[in-house]
C-alpha cells in the first residue's frame, strides 16, 4: 500500500502543480501515504525483533557447539573452523538486525511526529531532526557495507 499511495501522491501533486486538482486533495493521500509507511515500519519491526530471537537463539547454538569441540579430546579442527566462522557470520548478522530495528525506530519517531498522533507534543522538532539525520547516515553506512 506504501508504494501505491506514494505513486499516486506523486501523481496528484503533477495535477496540482497543473491546477488540474485542488491542494487540499494532495494532503489528503500524503496522509495515507504517510499512515501506510508507518505500518509498514510497525511490521518490519516487529519482524526484526522475532528475527533478534532467532539469531540469538542460533548463535548461543554455536557457542555451544564450539565449548563442546574444545571440551572434547579429540577436536575436529575443520569442523570448529566452520562452527567459528558460522558463530562470527551469526553475531555479525545480529549486529546488522539491530542497527535495522535502530532505523524503525527513527522512522517510527518522525512517522508519529508527521502525522500528529499520540505523545506528538512531547517530541520535540530538534529530537525528530536529528532522528532524521541519524536514520540517512545509518542508511548509508548500512549501504556501504
Amino acid at each position: 500500500m506504501y508504494y501505491i499511495s506514494d505513486n499516486a501522491l506523486w501523481f496528484i501533486n503533477i495535477l496540482v502543480k497543473s491546477k488540474v486538482v485542488e491542494e487540499a486533495y494532495s494532503k489528503n493521500w500524503k496522509q495515507n501515504k504517510n499512515f501506510s509507511s508507518l505500518y509498514r515500519v510497525m511490521a518490519y519491526t516487529l519482524i526484526l525483533f522475532y528475527s533478534v530471537f532467532l539469531q540469538s537463539r542460533e548463535n548461543k547454538a554455536n557457542e555451544a557447539f564450539l565449548q563442546r569441540q574444545g571440551q572434547a579430546a579429540e577436536a575436529n579442527i575443520p569442523a570448529e573452523e566452520a562452527a567459528y566462522t558460522k558463530m562470527l557470520e551469526g553475531r555479525r548478522k545480529l549486529r546488522f538486525i539491530i542497527l535495522e530495528l535502530t532505523l524503525s525506530g527513527f522512522r517510527i519517531m518522525m512517522l508519529v511526529k508527521s502525522l500528529k498522533l499520540r505523545w506528538h507534543e512531547d517530541l520535540d522538532p530538534v529530537f525528530v531532526g536529528i532522528c532524521g539525520v541519524c536514520s540517512a547516515t545509518l542508511g548509508f553506512l548500512k549501504a556501504l557495507f
